[in-house]
């Protein structure tokens, strides 16, 4: 290591870094004031209220990461077999916590509140630094490079510069920054020698036509924060899909216990109607082939109660899947679920008017198609603002000072009245401008898109709301009349048992109206729950079915 470098080592090794500090310290502070106050991304919460108000309000932040599948106010499904009796507001709540398919989609809105505080972060303020040392030894190439080492000219040079800048919102870059240059010559014609230069420097840049007022980055961030509220509406219609499909699959299991209850009725009374004929036989007052029909009546019946058993099993499994249970396996058997809401047969007065209002005003799919209407106007209005040209401002001012030392060239540098100003204008026009031209038109076809899909979803709609509305009266009806046929064919059966009894008719006729009572219980069961079915697609279609199961995005 020469002299000139062991003497630059020592000059610099303290005062350097005490300024360096001080002016990293005073560079932070401005960036806690000049701070754009845009601040952590706001967190969605998956919130769920039940209609029992002995039950807890449940809060999830999004994304649900992991499954609950016991809590203080229901029963502990993981770790008992037993059979769990639960409403549908019961389901939901199991469900919200542990499908599989909710917890995926939950990871999107917090990615779209991330991406804003990407947008939001160009405004932030940077520091930075770069520094260089050069040691030189060559041949004196003229006059002024003599010096007191004949014919060899030397030099130790050091250049550090540090700084902060800020992008602003009016388009242009804000940047202040010091310069330090350290000079040790073997030149006779370098005074002084050594020497300590510094500049402290201030310097805007500003855009004055294309990216004036920052449009890139302005709708760059009013884009993401469009892309939550849309991120958001597609969430809650993909989570209304996914309870939609809870809620049937729960009447489903609804329905297969009825229908194997009215099966097993139905055996029961084949089963009374065999035992009449074997008592008969055994009396010597009846037929043997009326025994055999009897029997073989009591062997069908037996089957479509088997098949209804079957598919009970079926539609617990699919309901268990639904709602996220774990695995169910020998060791660990997943519990039966028994349904214990209140189908409702009441008929309502819908208004179609009313309900298309509600619809337009919540159905997610419009929402979103209209936040994407949004983004993509946004997105022209940019496309047209860059067919500008390219027209920059600069201005700097520079305070310079000079002496033998680092610390004496420093401590002038701020009462040093030389200083240095620049003024700039610099020009950029692509000819043609071609490029911004297909990106402008390509936005306005992409706007038109936009709107078409607002018009189409809205259609969509419309029809949607048309047919849930028919199928609501026409199944809310449909209830009334079954259960009137279900009246008048009990009567039937008492009355065909009587004769039976009195062996007035024969036991084909009792039980083929036994079959005809059958049926017509399993359509009465069938109109119920298609009506209920029918009253959650009214409240999906209007785009309230999240709210009417106590469920919001918040």
């Amino acid at each position: 290591m020469g002299p000139f470098m062991k003497k630059r080592i020592l000059l610099l090794s303290l005062p350097v870094y005490n300024a360096l500090f001080i002016f990293i310290l005073l560079s932070i502070l401005w960036a806690l004031a000049c701070k754009t106050a845009y601040g952590a991304p706001e967190m969605t919460t998956f919130r769920y209220t039940p209609q029992d108000s002995d039950q807890q309000v449940l809060e999830l932040p999004l994304p649900i990461e992991n499954g609950v599948f016991a809590t203080e106010d229901s029963p502990d499904i993981q770790d008992s077999a037993a059979p769990l009796n639960l409403n549908l507001q019961d389901v939901v709540r199991y469900t919200v916590q542990n499908n599989k398919q909710i917890q995926y989609l939950s990871y999107n809105p917090p990615q779209a509140a991330e991406d804003l505080a990407i947008a939001n972060s160009v405004y932030d303020l940077s520091i930075f630094e770069s520094g260089s040392y050069n040691s030189m030894e060559r041949p004196i190439e003229n006059i002024v490079e003599e010096g007191p080492v004949e014919g060899v000219l030397l030099e130790d040079r050091w250049n550090l510069q540090i700084g902060v800048k800020k992008p602003i919102p009016t388009g242009g870059i804000v940047s202040l920054f010091m310069d330090s240059n350290d000079l040790d010559s073997s030149s006779s014609f370098v005074t002084p020698n050594p020497q300590n230069s510094s500049r402290l420097t201030a310097q805007i840049r500003q855009s004055l036509l294309k990216e004036f007022g920052d449009r890139t980055n302005k709708a760059t961030i009013e884009i993401a924060g469009i892309n939550i509220e849309k991120s958001r509406e597609e969430f809650r219609g993909q989570v209304t899909s996914v309870l939609e499909n809870v809620a049937q699959t729960y009447w489903q299991l609804f329905y297969d216990i009825g229908y194997e209850e009215i099966r097993r009725e139905s055996l029961a009374m084949a089963a009374e109607v065999y035992h009449w004929e074997k008592t008969r036989l055994e009396q010597g007052i009846a037929n043997p082939l009326d025994v055999n029909q009897a029997e073989a009546a009591v062997g069908s019946r037996k089957i479509a109660l088997e098949q209804a058993e079957n598919q009970i099993n079926a539609s617990r499994k699919n309901l268990h899947q639904v709602m996220g249970f774990p695995f169910a396996y020998n060791s660990n058997p997943t519990p039966d679920i028994i349904p214990t809401e209140t189908a409702r047969t009441e008929i309502i007065e819908v208004s179609e008017k009313e309900t298309l209002a509600k619809a337009y005003e919540s159905r997610p799919e419009i929402i979103a198609a209209r936040k994407a209407s949004e983004a993509a106007e946004t997105k022209r209005r940019l496309a047209k603002h860059k067919l500008l040209p390219q027209l920059d401002a600069k201005a700097s001012y520079t305070l310079n000072s000079l002496d033998k030392t680092y610390n004496k060239s420093v401590d002038e540098l701020f009462w040093s009245d030389k200083d240095t100003w620049v003024v700039a204008l610099e020009f950029e026009y692509p000819l043609g401008n071609n490029r911004a031209g297909a990106e402008y038109r390509k936005s306005i076809l992409e706007h038109k898109q936009a709107l078409k899909d607002v018009a189409r979803t809205a259609e969509m709609i419309r029809l949607e709301v048309a047919l849930a509305i028919k199928d609501v009266f026409f199944f809310g009806h449909k209830v009334r009349s079954t259960s009137e046929v279900q009246q008048i064919l009990e009567q039937l059966v008492e009355g065909k048992k009587t004769r039976f009894e009195i062996s007035q008719i024969d036991n084909d006729e009792l039980l083929y109206a036994q079959n005809l009572l059958t049926e017509a219980k399993i359509e009465k069961l069938k109109a119920i729950i298609t009506y209920n079915l029918k009253l959650l697609e009214l409240s999906k279609v209007q785009g309230t079915l999240l709210e009417d199961l106590g469920i919001s995005l918040q």
